[in-house]
C-alpha cells in the first residue's frame, strides 16, 4: 500500500508569455520504506514536486494523499498536525538551520512545536540521542551553526528532521553541496535511517549515480514530466527513454562501450528550434517523430524489462505495437 500518493499534479509559474510550466501532470506513489529518487536537470520541476508533496507549494490541480489524507484539505490546524508526520532535508543546511540558535536548540525546536515529550529536559535529552545516532557527540548540543563543517550541519539536518519522528522524508539535493569525500557518508547515513524506521522517502537529485546507492525506484523527469520510472538498477543499466540515456551518458566512470550511440546524440541539443506541445524532450531526441512535437506521450510498461519499467516516449510505443502484431 502506497503511503504517499501524487495523482496529476499541475503547476505553473508566472502569467501570459511569462507564464512556465513547471509540471505537467504527475502522478507518482511510494510505499512504506521506500525510496524514489526523482532525477532530471536544473529547472526539470523536481524541487517543485518536493514542495508540493509537502504543502510548501500549492498545486494548480491534482491530489496529494499521505497517508491515505489529502494534504491539499487539511485545514491550517489540521496540516500543522500532520507536519509531524512529514519533513523536509534541504540541499544548503547553512540557509536551512538559524544560526542565532545553538543545535540543542536547533533539534529540539520541531519536538516544542508539535508537544513531543514531557518537558524541555526529556526534549534535550531525546535531542543528545538523535545527534549521536547521525555520528555527533553532547557536546554540539551548546555551539553554533558557524562552528561546524558543511558535513555535520547536514548532519544536524537529518537529526531535526527526525525530531517529529515522521513517516515521509523528502530530500532535495541533500548532498549536493557537499564535498566529495563526505557525500558518501551522508548517503550511508540517510540510507540506514530511512531502512531503519520505515519511511517514505523522495530523493531529489540532478546525479544519477547516486541512484543506485540510495533509491528502490528512480523516476527520471524532464522539463515537468516523468518520462521513465522503474526499479532503480534496471533504470540504470538498461535505459529506454533517449534523455534517460544522455544522463547516464555524463555519469563519470561508465563504460563508454554501453554509451549508445542515441545517448551521445542527445547530449548536443539537436537544431529543431520549433516549439513542441507534445514531448518534451522533442527539440533534442534524434528519434524524433512527427507525433512527437503534437501528441503527449502516455507511460506505458515496456514488456521486454525484467521488471515494471514505465516509459513515455512514442518511438518505444511504435515498436512496442509492432512487436504485438
Amino acid at each position: 500500500m502506497a503511503l504517499v500518493e501524487l495523482d496529476r499534479i499541475t503547476k505553473a509559474f508566472g502569467r501570459g508569455r511569462r507564464r512556465v510550466q513547471a509540471l505537467r501532470g504527475i502522478s507518482l506513489t511510494i510505499a512504506r520504506g521506500e525510496t524514489l529518487a526523482l532525477v532530471g536537470e536544473s529547472g526539470s520541476g523536481k524541487s517543485t514536486l518536493g514542495r508540493i508533496a509537502l504543502r510548501l507549494v500549492e498545486a494548480d490541480e491534482g491530489t496529494v494523499r499521505i497517508l491515505d489524507r489529502p494534504v491539499r484539505e487539511l485545514s491550517a490546524k489540521e496540516l500543522r498536525s500532520a507536519r509531524r508526520d512529514m519533513q523536509m532535508i534541504f540541499q544548503d543546511p547553512f540557509g536551512s538551520l538559524d544560526p542565532r540558535m545553538v543545535i540543542g536548540e536547533l533539534v529540539a525546536e520541531p519536538m516544542t512545536v508539535h508537544g513531543i515529550g514531557a518537558d524541555h529536559d526529556e526534549r534535550l535529552a531525546r535531542a543528545v540521542e538523535l545527534l549521536e545516532r547521525v555520528g555527533l557527540d553532547a557536546s554540539a548540543m551548546e555551539r553554533f551553526p558557524y562552528e561546524f563543517s558543511g558535513g555535520q550541519l547536514q548532519r544536524v539536518a537529518i537529526a531535526r528532521a527526525l525530531a517529529t519522528d515522521p513517516k515521509f522524508l523528502v530530500c532535495d539535493e541533500p548532498v549536493a553541496a557537499l564535498d566529495v569525500s563526505v557525500r558518501a557518508q551522508v548517503l550511508n547515513l540517510l540510507t540506514e535511517v530511512q531502512r531503519e524506521r520505515g519511511l517514505a522517502c523522495l530523493f531529489i537529485t540532478h546525479d544519477l549515480s547516486l541512484v543506485r546507492a540510495v533509491a528502490d525506484r528512480v523516476a527520471v523527469i524532464h522539463h515537468g514530466a516523468i518520462v521513465e520510472c522503474g526499479p532503480a538498477e534496471e533504470v540504470y543499466e538498461h535505459p529506454r527513454h533517449p534523455y534517460t540515456q544522455a544522463l547516464l551518458s555524463a555519469v563519470p566512470g561508465r563504460d563508454p562501450d554501453r554509451r549508445s550511440l542515441l545517448a551521445r546524440a542527445a547530449e548536443q541539443p539537436a537544431p529543431q528550434t520549433r516549439e513542441s506541445t507534445g514531448c518534451t524532450f522533442a527539440n533534442r531526441c534524434p528519434l524524433v517523430m512527427e507525433r512527437c512535437w503534437t501528441d503527449v506521450p502516455t507511460p506505458h510498461v515496456d514488456a521486454a524489462a525484467s521488471h515494471e519499467v514505465e516509459v513515455a516516449c512514442h518511438h518505444l510505443d511504435v515498436h512496442r505495437q509492432q512487436a504485438l502484431q
